[in-house]
C-alpha cells in the first residue's frame, strides 16, 4: 500500500479521496440473477456475512490506515435483509469509512434504504441499468423495470450518493427506436 502513497503529492490539491489508496474488498462472488448476457448468474452465489464484512473492514482500516473502499462483486443488492443488516452494522461500528459499489435497481430499494446506505458510508453507486427499453430489459432478463431504475437513481441522488450507470448498446433484437 505504501507504494501508492506517492500519489498524495501529485493529487493533494484536488481532494482527500486522492490522498489515500482506495482498497478493493470482495463481498460476494457469483450472482442470483440470470441476466441473459452475463455469465456470473450461472455460478453459485457466495456472500460474506455483514458481520464478517464489518470485521474485515475494521481490520483493513487499522492495518493500512485507509478509510476508502471499493466493494467488489456483482452488486450489493443481495437482498433487502442483507443491505439493511450491513448498513446497520456499519453505522453501529462507527468505522468512519467511505465506500462505493455496484447495485441492481430493485423495487425494494426505497428512499429510506438509500439514506441508510449513505449514512453507512456509501458515496457512490454504479447501476447496471443496461437499457431504457422495457422490451429489451425483458429480453435481457434484468428483473427490474425502467421505473425501478428511475426511482433508484432519484433516491440515491437525493441521499447524496454519486451515481453512474452501465448501458449496453446493440443488444440482439434492439431496434434503433429502442436504442
Amino acid at each position: 500500500i505504501d507504494k501508492y502513497r506517492f500519489l498524495q503529492e501529485i493529487y493533494n490539491p484536488f481532494n482527500d479521496l486522492f490522498n489515500a489508496p482506495i482498497l478493493p474488498y470482495v463481498i460476494s462472488q457469483g450472482c442470483q440473477y440470470q441476466c441473459s448476457f452475463c455469465s456470473s448468474g450461472r455460478s453459485r452465489l457466495s456472500v460474506k456475512t455483514p458481520k464478517q464484512i464489518v470485521n474485515d473492514l475494521a481490520m483493513l482500516k487499522e492495518r493500512y490506515q485507509c478509510s476508502y473502499f471499493y466493494f467488489l462483486g456483482q452488486h450489493i443488492s443481495i437482498s433487502e435483509d442483507f443491505i439493511n443488516e450491513l448498513c446497520d452494522r456499519l453505522i453501529e461500528a462507527k468505522l468512519d469509512i467511505l465506500w462505493t459499489d455496484c447495485i441492481k435497481p430493485l423495487r425494494y430499494l426505497s428512499k429510506t434504504t438509500f439514506r441508510k446506505l449513505r449514512q453507512a458510508g456509501c458515496i457512490g453507486l454504479t447501476f447496471g441499468i443496461e437499457t431504457g427499453s422495457e422490451k429489451i430489459m425483458r429480453l435481457m432478463k434484468k428483473g427490474h423495470t425502467v421505473l425501478d431504475c428511475q426511482n433508484c437513481i432519484r433516491y440515491a441522488n437525493d441521499a447524496g450518493i454519486f451515481t453512474t450507470i452501465k448501458i449496453v448498446i446493440g443488444f440482439q433484437g434492439e431496434k434503433k427506436s429502442e436504442f
